[in-house]
Parts: C-alpha cells; sequence; structure tokens
C-alpha cells in the first residue's frame, strides 16, 4: 500500500491517489488483478481495471465497485458507474479483462481521503428484486432469483377502491413484468392500478330529475319549473290526463351522477320527468287563454340517447357510462 498526503476529490489541483490493489474474490467467480488509476490533471474521474474469471456457462456477472477511505475508515458512495462512455447501474462483464470509470467528483465531491482502495466483487448470479405497493395497503418482501432464469410467481395486493393490474417497470405505466419474464438485472417493480369506481350519468334530455339514492349527486337548476301565465288556473295535464297537480319540489332540471364499484348493479333509478307547455285557446280556437302543462311519457333509461338498450336497477357496471332518458308523447 502506498500511504500519500490527503487529498480531496474533486479539486482541480495535481492529484495522485493512494490506491490499495484489492483482490475480491469467491470460490467462482474471482476477480483479480484489480488496478486503481487516476489522470493528470485531475478530472474527477478513477478508472478501476479487473480480470474476472468465472468457469460457469452463464455468460456475463454484475460486478460491483467498492471504494473505502482507510484514513476515514468508510466506504464512498459509488453510484456513477461509466462503462464503454455510457453511465449505467447495470454492470456486467463476461470473463476476461474489463475497466470501469467511477466519476469519484460526481459521487463524493469535496470528500478528503488519505488511503483509497478500490475493490471490485463479482456477485453470484442472483438478481434482486424489491417491490414497490404504489399506494397499496401492504408492500411485499424483496425478493432474490437466479440471474437468467423466469422470475415465477409474482404477489398481488390490494388497495381500497382499485383494482389490482400488475407489476410495471414504472410508477404510472412502463412494461408489464410477469411470471415468465427472464431475470437480466435488479428491478424495482411497482404496483400498477385503475380505480374500482365508475362514475355513471343520467341524461335527462332535457328534463328533470330527482334520486332517492344516497350515492347520486344532481348537476343543474334546483328550481320549480318556469311557470306561464294561467297556467296554475289551467292545471297541468299528462300524456294520459291522468291527474292535474304536479309537485316538482327537490327536483332538478338538468342530470344526476352516481358513482358505482366496478361490475356492481345500478340498483334504484333515478325518477324523470319532462314536460312542456302548450297554448290553451277559446272555443272558436283564436284567442290564447292561457297555457297548460303537459308531461311527456318517461319510457326508462337507455344506453344511447335513441335507440340503445333499456336498463335496470340489475344491470352492472364495468366502466363509465352515461345513460339516457327516453321520451315518448
Amino acid at each position: 500500500m502506498c500511504n500519500k498526503p490527503a487529498i480531496k476529490i474533486g479539486t482541480a489541483a495535481n492529484v495522485v491517489l493512494a490506491v490499495t490493489l484489492s483482490l475480491a474474490a469467491f470460490a467462482t467467480p474471482t476477480v483479480m488483478d484489480v488496478v486503481a488509476t487516476t489522470r493528470y490533471p485531475w478530472n474527477g474521474k478513477v478508472d478501476v481495471s479487473f480480470t474476472l474469471g468465472y468457469t460457469n456457462s452463464i455468460e456475463k456477472l454484475p460486478v460491483s465497485l467498492v471504494a473505502r477511505d482507510i484514513g476515514g475508515g468508510t466506504n464512498l458512495p459509488v453510484r456513477t458507474l461509466v462503462v464503454g462512455g455510457v453511465v449505467t447501474n447495470d454492470v456486467r462483464f463476461a470473463s476476461g479483462r474489463h475497466t470501469i470509470t467511477w466519476d469519484a467528483d460526481a459521487d463524493a465531491p469535496g470528500v478528503l481521503v488519505t488511503s483509497l482502495v478500490c475493490s471490485v466483487v463479482a456477485r453470484e448470479p442472483r438478481v434482486d428484486i424489491v417491490f414497490d405497493a404504489n399506494g397499496g395497503e401492504t408492500t411485499p418482501v424483496p425478493c432474490t432469483i437466479e440471474w437468467g432464469q423466469p422470475i415465477g410467481s409474482l404477489p398481488t395486493i390490494t388497495r381500497t377502491d382499485y383494482i389490482f393490474l400488475g407489476w410495471f417497470t414504472e410508477m404510472d405505466g412502463g412494461t408489464e413484468v410477469s411470471a415468465s419474464t427472464i431475470a437480466s438485472c435488479d428491478m424495482v417493480l411497482y404496483a400498477n392500478w385503475k380505480s374500482d369506481m365508475c362514475q355513471i350519468k343520467f341524461d335527462t334530455q332535457g328534463g328533470w330529475a330527482v334520486s332517492s339514492d344516497d350515492e347520486d349527486y344532481l348537476i343543474g337548476t334546483v328550481l320549480e319549473p318556469p311557470i306561464s301565465d294561467n297556467v296554475k288556473r289551467l292545471g297541468y295535464a299528462t300524456y294520459d290526463d291522468s291527474w292535474w297537480s304536479l309537485n316538482m319540489n327537490g327536483w332538478v332540471l338538468g342530470d344526476v351522477w352516481r358513482n358505482r364499484k366496478h361490475n356492481k348493479q345500478l340498483g334504484s333509478l333515478p325518477s324523470a320527468r319532462k314536460l312542456y307547455e302548450e297554448p290553451y285557446y277559446d272555443s272558436l280556437g283564436y284567442y290564447i287563454q292561457g297555457y297548460r302543462r303537459i308531461m311527456y311519457k318517461f319510457e326508462g333509461w337507455y344506453t344511447a340517447p335513441s335507440g340503445g338498450t333499456k336498463v335496470t336497477s340489475s344491470t352492472k357496471v364495468t366502466g363509465n357510462v352515461t345513460y339516457y332518458a327516453h321520451w315518448g308523447e
């Protein structure tokens, strides 16, 4: 070991790193001939060359670089590694002679070292998998599997009011990972979700609506229907003239919205009314004496503005949807 005066990583000074060659070896694989060198003038980089020997049939092995300040007794952070001019966290090599460049200036700026040990460790052919629940109620325990093999069975987790979509390489989207995915590098897998709640709109198509369902909310104008001159005196008429009074308190000129869980039944449906006013003439048909209010026949809720399929309280909801009121004369 060559001891030199303390140096400050990241300065532009004339720097010579004190380096101890280290052999980090398992029975197999074996790392040997580790040589760490710097450049002059100092540019914040350390080149570490080594020979990797491995007799197994696996093509490449994951390799880690360890930098330790002997004087300070601490390991320095080694995160920024460059292989072939490319910054990478997935450092793997086949048997032979290789060089890794450590950007010491990026990872440990301003750190004073007295004697720096650079070690290269070839890990056993294993892949570490960490799970991120991404809002889920439980986080699965990390696992380690053999490199180059299918991941195998993946855990299933739950989240209130959400449907579990699976494990992905990104928190939102990315590539889905399945049991057959080949484990080629350490991974963080993120649970992806979609809302289990479906939004339902009951479109009255110009009518009035009211609902007794506690989950419903109405969007529109909460008023009595507009009343023309003398309409109260003339009363109301329905499509079949069956009654002459109409209480519209609490009704909304607008639409009803409801949330239901995915694949659940609609339950009780909102009520709907649609009115129009027609003039009331004298006996000769010349003069308007007033107006009377006529109510359309409500035929039910359908999947399309015209035509479509009629829905019932037992209809199951599988996604956001709009149902339309149909009216008859």
